[in-house]
């Protein structure tokens, strides 16, 4: 009896240190959708993906221990079990309509999936594996991800079921995106600085304007400036740096910035977009900081919308594909195997 006991007890030990050690019974499927299973494996990573956005959230208080919160009224392992089911469910919606549209991932599409996992799996892969998922798991992950986004354009995109107006598209992107050169040059701070510190930000703010005269007045351009200011800052922050490894190519470097977009902050985002497009460039300044910006209209190059359209078709429309997703979802037949739940605890993720 004794012997018996200590037997039992080996084995309890073994399956508290041990993350998913199958001591629960039948833990090889989670749920089960009309005979189309969702494996252990593949759950976890919806859980590990549920997982790491807690910290994202509204209510989430990074000074309390992540497992003694709420959010959204609920307790943080329900929320995150709850969220691992709404992306099973998804999951299997997902192929499912793939399959009835017709469509198929491209070589290049499959690809890009393969790359992407190996890089992943490359960083993160012993993590993943630590935690019961494998790379055939992790990888059907991704490839839905890829389907849904075909699934997005069949129905929004060009030709597709219903297919937003390209005149749409163009106002939206005039109306919500900002194309602009910047770059910065922060001040020195703290409460104590030193003489050498103080004359060196006047230098910085006088340089800053400086800049903003050269390219307004046409002897230089944005890029050479750029370039002008990050030799400067070298030579004060990076005496020992080879100027070649310091100044950047004198390369595109125009970027979008959205209306709602926070990055840098929402307050310089709104001074962004209060800049006249195809104006002279201005210098912002926040939080000791100073930005050279100079505000380009979005249409001046039909290039431009082409390459961001599928970038603005996701902004019009994935509130809308979030939802219609989520209608896919309703009539679901799902069995569940509860003490696979159970024994997937997110309380046993390990992200090390």
């Amino acid at each position: 009896m004794k012997i018996f006991s200590r037997i039992v007890a080996a084995v309890l030990a073994v399956c508290m240190i041990l993350p998913f050690t199958a001591c629960s019974g039948d833990t090889s499927w989670v749920y089960d959708y009309d005979g189309e299973k969702i494996s252990g494996g593949l759950y976890i990573a919806f859980t590990i993906s549920a997982y790491t956005q807690v910290s994202s959230h509204e209510d989430y208080d990074s000074t309390k221990d992540l497992f003694d919160q709420t959010l959204d009224d609920k307790t943080t392992e329900q929320w995150i079990k709850d969220k691992a089911l709404e992306m099973a469910d998804e999951y299997i919606v997902t192929n499912r309509k793939f399959d009835e549209l017709g469509l198929s991932l491209t070589e290049s599409e499959e690809n890009e999936v393969k790359n992407s996992v190996d890089s992943v799996w490359e960083m993160y892969g012993a993590m993943y594996e630590e935690n019961g998922v494998g790379k055939t798991s992790y990888q059907k992950l991704v490839e839905t991800q890829q389907k849904r986004q075909k699934i997005f354009m069949k129905y929004y995109g060009e030709g597709g079921l219903e297919e937003v107006p390209v005149e749409q598209l163009e106002q939206h992107f005039k109306d919500n995106f900002a194309s602009i050169n910047i770059f910065s040059i922060t001040l020195n701070t703290g409460d104590d600085l030193t003489d050498e510190q103080k004359t060196e930000n006047e230098e910085r703010e006088k340089k800053a304007q400086e800049y903003v005269d050269l390219i307004n007045s046409g002897e230089k351009t944005f890029n050479e400036v750029r370039d002008m200011a990050t030799h400067m800052l070298a030579d004060t922050e990076h005496d020992d740096e080879d100027e070649d490894d310091v100044i950047e190519e004198d390369d595109e470097t125009k970027t979008y910035v959205h209306v709602e977009s926070t990055s840098p902050s929402e307050k310089l985002v709104k001074s962004i977009f209060d800049l006249e497009a195809g104006g002279e460039a201005k210098l912002l300044e926040e939080d000791d900081t100073f930005y050279i910006v100079k505000r380009y209209d979005v249409m001046e190059d039909e290039k431009n919308f082409e390459e961001m359209r599928e970038t603005v078709l996701g902004d019009v429309k994935s509130d809308d594909f979030v939802k219609e997703v989520e209608s896919w979802t309703e009539g679901l037949n799902r069995t569940v195997n509860e003490g696979a739940v159970n024994f997937y605890s997110p309380r046993n993720i390990n992200l090390g």
